[in-house]
């Protein structure tokens, strides 16, 4: 962890006074005060992106999903209410977009591994392949199978 970024090592050995004091001399300072709203103004514009991409995903699915419960509807003669299509596809979309994005993550980073000539574990292997520390010297070292595949 780096203590001198993140104030963490400071703040455990600072008065409340000084805590205080140096709380108001952050907002007090102009480059800070700038960097505050700068990071929540990036903030609000990536939000706002994101939710216009959502919203402009669901649209046609969610006349997908609408068109394939009438179609049922009308196949099998059941009464469904008016909304009920639009109930479904509010209750699917969420699943299936995540797993969608999933998929295309796993896709995007197996291809960026590859150009890189990294090979990815696969199996069994994916889920023991991760790097363990042991508890000798507060995980200071790593476990000897890490070091035989890093000298090898």
């Amino acid at each position: 962890m780096n203590a001198s970024s993140d104030g963490l090592e400071e703040s455990l050995t600072m008065t409340e006074d000084e805590k205080r004091a140096k709380a108001e001399a952050k907002a007090t300072d102009r480059g800070e005060v700038e960097k505050a709203f700068f990071a929540g103004t990036l903030g609000f514009f990536v939000l706002g992106g994101w939710l216009t991409v959502v919203r402009n995903l669901f649209a046609p699915f969610q006349l997908f999903v609408e068109q394939g419960v009438l179609f049922l509807d009308e196949a099998a003669g059941l009464s469904l209410p008016a909304k009920t299509g639009d109930t479904v596809a509010v209750l699917l979309f969420a699943p299936v977009f995540t797993l969608v994005l999933f998929k295309v993550a796993g896709d995007v980073m197996t291809k960026l591994s590859k150009k890189a000539g990294v090979k990815p574990p696969k199996g069994k292997a994916a889920a023991t392949a991760k790097v363990k520390r042991s508890s000798v010297d507060g995980g200071a070292r790593y476990s000897a199978n890490y070091q035989e595949k890093e000298l090898v």
